[in-house]
């Protein structure tokens, strides 16, 4: 089946820019559109604790439509835009850089880095799971609430 196959692709991993503001005129992006991340931060799971759930993945998309509607029902679109940007970019961006960190974890064979990884999939490993959940609720959880 190799044989015949007229291809095969190659899937890089991209990083996009820090964009300076999400938003021209009445035009306003969310999620992905405005703050990709790379799909090291294991944000398509789903981390519950009893009857409280958090979302991961879609999370930050959804964080910000709901922010976004509450900025919008409060103040002009302009302002709304702005306000927005201002709560959400600082929150966003650190949740970008620890993605492409454990995406240089993931693929780095440096030696430092091999440890590094092996630490982390150690304590990931044997840590409790109340632990792991409450770090990731901690980094994921939305800050304006």
């Amino acid at each position: 089946m190799v044989m015949n196959t007229y291809r095969l692709l190659h899937l890089g991993v991209f990083e996009k820019q820090d964009l300076p503001k999400w938003h021209k005129g009445r035009i306003c992006m969310i999620g992905d559109a405005c703050h990709a991340m790379s799909p090291f931060l294991g944000q398509g799971q789903l981390a519950s604790n009893n009857s409280f759930k958090l979302l991961l993945g879609a999370n930050q998309a959804i964080q910000d439509g709901y922010l976004l509607a509450e900025f919008l029902d409060e103040m002009p679109y302009q302002q709304a835009f702005q306000a927005f940007y201002d709560v959400r970019h600082p929150t966003v961006k650190k949740l970008v850089m620890a993605s492409d960190g454990f995406g240089y974890l993931r693929i780095t064979d440096s030696f430092f880095g091999n440890i590094a990884r092996n630490v982390m999939r150690a304590g990931t490993k044997y840590a409790p799971d109340r632990l792991l959940q409450l770090m990731l609720m901690k980094t994921m959880a939305p800050n304006f609430m």
